[in-house]
């Protein structure tokens, strides 16, 4: 409190403890001549008193360095004593130009708000290794600006989601998202946008519209049942079969003008062999192969008839990567993979969406919601 002459003071790994720092920080409020402090590994946060930061570090107008990592500041219940008071003490202390909080399991977003609207011009901030999981878009922008010019910010090993999510990834968030990405030392100029969703909701259709030049509008036809599906949309199916005689099995279905009402006489229900999942082809399709179209792989294809027909609507195998790409005004290009939302595909979304550059959007009907007996019924909570 009243030495008038220290400056640098360095008091790592001495066992110092919440009660020690507690008189720290009532120390430090009142000495006005410290500079360099030097406090790592010394359990400050072994106990719930931030007073530390509350009182010390928020009104101390000296110091410039201060280095507390390793002190183990986590949250205890429900309220973060340790996120809140270092954000005051940052928003209020006007000194400081180096700060290392690294190593404390830090949650609070908020620290990262504080500094950027911090009244110091902070020159390094370490807040590496700790368990910050979000940050807001806003400050994300205000941060980009400070980064761009004389501050570095260290953030790496923690569990960060930069994209809005849920509520959150609304039109105004996901462009001022796009923005900041705009915006970086290296402007991000590709974006892969991963489709995520439960079986039929509507992310084939979802990828094609916008990724199509065509109005949108053409394309709620794709949302009906199977057994309503005209002979043109049967043959889009039909080549993106993407076989070697998908061709062949188009002209099939024009030829003989196939609708959706008609598959089923292609396929022999009354006979599934070993495969219970699997019909054969009818004595119809294996006379059309055999005469007209003899490319037709017959077995492949109404194995393909019946996959179609059970399911009901057009589906997706594994993850496709999608033709075309969103062209965004400021040059960047959004490429589309759709994944596909049948149980057994699972377990790929979570090999493929290791990235944390990677956008996500998951698609569900609205009339699932609080309906048990829908057949999306709770399929939200997956992701």
């Amino acid at each position: 409190k009243t030495n008038r002459s220290l400056t640098s003071l360095d008091l790592s790994s001495c066992s110092i403890g919440n009660e020690g720092g507690i008189e720290l920080g009532r120390g430090l409020a009142e000495n006005s001549t410290i500079e360099y402090l030097f406090l790592g590994k010394n359990s400050l946060g072994s106990g719930s008193d931030a007073s530390f930061f509350a009182v010390g570090v928020s009104a101390n107008q000296s110091l410039r360095t201060l280095h507390v990592s390793g002190n183990g500041l986590a949250a205890a219940g429900d309220v973060d004593v340790w996120g809140k008071s270092i954000a005051d003490a940052l928003s209020n202390n006007s000194t400081l130009r180096r700060v290392d909080l690294s190593n404390n399991s830090l949650s609070d977003p908020s620290i990262l708000d504080a500094v950027s609207t911090a009244r110091s011009s902070i020159e390094y901030f370490d807040l590496s290794d700790n368990i910050i999981e979000c940050i807001s878009i806003e400050t994300q922008l205000v941060l980009a600006k400070r980064l761009s010019s004389a501050m570095e910010l260290d953030l790496s090993l923690n569990p960060l989601s930069s994209p809005p999510l849920g509520r959150l990834a609304d039109h105004s968030n996901l462009k001022s998202y796009l923005s900041l990405l705009a915006s970086e030392k290296t402007a991000v100029t590709r974006i892969r946008l991963m489709v995520l969703g439960y079986g039929g909701v509507g992310k084939s259709t979802f990828c094609r519209a916008v990724t199509s030049d065509h109005n949108v509008s053409d394309f709620h036809s794709t949302l009906v049942p199977v057994h309503e599906w005209d002979v043109e949309r049967l043959v889009d199916w039909a080549r993106r079969l993407g076989t070697s005689w998908s061709g062949d099995a188009a002209r099939l279905i024009v030829d003989e003008c196939v609708t959706g009402k008609d598959l089923t006489k292609f396929i022999d229900t009354n006979d599934h062999g070993d495969d219970i999942n699997t019909f054969p082809p009818s004595k119809l399709l294996l006379n059309l192969c055999s005469s007209k179209y003899p490319s037709v792989d017959g077995d492949k294809f109404a194995k393909a008839i019946t996959a179609l027909t059970a399911k009901g609507y057009l589906s997706t195998v594994g993850a496709v990567k999608v033709e075309g790409a969103i062209d965004l005004e400021n040059g960047t290009l959004i490429s589309l993979v759709d994944f596909a939302g049948q149980v057994e595909f699972l377990v790929s979304h979570q090999l493929l969406l290791s990235s944390m550059h990677t956008l996500c959007m998951v698609i569900q009907p609205a009339p699932s919601f609080g309906k048990s007996d829908h057949r999306h019924s709770r399929s939200w909570d997956y992701w």
